[in-house]
């Protein structure tokens, strides 16, 4: 039927939807570089997150060894 001639390209030019798709292509991989950079941003807020973490065990350690002292 003329459903099919619309979908399938007669000529040796790219059919439009394939413009669709490079621009779909670009777009998401687009939104994976920005994906990527915010993930990059978190592991690194994630990393400080844990050293502050660490550095308050460090910190009530020492505090705790300095209680025990006075006994």
């Amino acid at each position: 039927g003329t459903h099919v001639l619309n979908i399938v390209g007669t000529s040796g030019k790219p059919a439009s939807g394939s413009i669709t798709i490079k621009l779909m292509i670009a777009d998401l991989k687009e939104t994976r570089r920005a994906l990527d950079e915010r993930k990059l941003k978190l592991k690194r807020v994630i990393q400080a997150l844990e050293l502050e973490e660490e550095a308050e065990k460090v910190d009530e350690e020492e505090h705790s060894d300095v209680d025990d002292d006075d006994d």
